[in-house]
């Protein structure tokens, strides 16, 4: 990708990060982040409900390559605004992102 193109795309990825203010844990490293889309379901099981939630973040691929260990699928997460843990997992990495999806530790 163009240099100028991808410097212009993390601007505005970073613009986003400051107007909506998520932020995520993962390895123990703080990610400023944007929540794509956020799925709570409740099913009801014997002897109770059982609450499953999927969320789906977006990071700056710059923030990813600064950063001294990348996320892996398996790793604990804590999308703080929320007060959420996470298991990381699935990982798209695009030329400017990395998608993360990350399902609820008690699913």
């Amino acid at each position: 990708m163009e240099t100028n193109l991808q410097a212009r795309l993390t601007e505005g990825i970073r613009k986003l990060q400051g107007l909506v203010g998520e932020s995520v844990t993962i390895n123990q490293i703080p990610y400023s982040c944007i929540v794509g889309s956020e799925v709570i379901t409740d099913t009801l099981t014997e002897g109770g409900w059982k609450q499953v939630s999927h969320v789906v973040i977006t990071i700056a691929l710059q923030d990813i390559l600064r950063s001294p260990v990348t996320p892996q699928v398996g790793n604990l997460s804590l999308l703080m605004p929320r007060n959420r843990t996470y298991r990381v997992d699935t990982l798209t990495p695009t030329q400017t992102t990395y998608e993360i999806g990350m399902i609820d530790v008690t699913a």
